[in-house]
């Protein structure tokens, strides 16, 4: 058995690497953030800079207006994803911290299903986007495409609706923490001391 001292020294050189760990951790998500958003506005800037005649081939104009609306939306895409790395790291970081620290989650859970939303609600975005890329400049419409992408939206919204508000249809308690309102651990609306 460890003596006490020793024991208390353990404990804070494991809290010590954590945080070092963490640290690198949001230090890179952060890195990766800017990467992708960087891409999404080139992304964006390539197209528009297209549609203007400035960069690639001449081309005819429809060929341009269908391209431009394709590489924005690409752009777009990437942006929306950009911050979403990020977010995971801080989440599953301020989880894994609360649960290690003091034995619990509480506030750090439910920041966990905020961020699961916003994955999910980017997702359905992202079916709809690459639906609507696939229709743009087609005459025919391909139903395969879209009957796949239109139940991959209700899927996914069926899913988003269950762990949102499936909770409290089942009796399971909800969280009573509204946004905006910052409890005793701190809810993630509230900032980080």
């Amino acid at each position: 058995m460890l003596s006490k001292s020793r024991q208390v020294a353990l404990e804070e050189i494991a809290k010590s690497v954590m945080a070092i760990l963490f640290f690198v951790a949001y230090a890179a998500a952060f890195i990766i953030m800017l990467a992708i958003g960087a891409c999404g506005l080139s992304e964006i800037a390539r197209s528009l800079l297209g549609y203007a005649g400035i960069l690639g081939a001449s081309i005819e104009h429809e060929e341009r207006v269908r391209n431009t609306i394709t590489g924005t939306l690409v752009g777009f895409e990437l942006l929306l994803l950009a911050p979403l790395v990020y977010v995971i790291v801080i989440s599953v970081g301020r989880f894994l911290f609360d649960i290690v620290q003091h034995g619990a989650a509480g506030a750090s859970e439910h920041q966990m299903h905020r961020v699961k939303a916003l994955m999910v609600n980017l997702m359905v975005s992202m079916v709809a986007t690459d639906m609507l890329k696939r229709f743009i400049g087609h005459p025919e419409v391909n139903i395969t495409a879209a009957i796949y992408g239109g139940s991959m939206i209700l899927l996914l919204t069926v899913y988003l609706t269950a762990m949102l508000w499936g909770p409290s249809w089942f009796g399971a308690d909800a969280p009573s923490d509204p946004p905006g309102k910052a409890d005793a651990a701190g809810s993630i609306d509230a900032p980080r001391t």
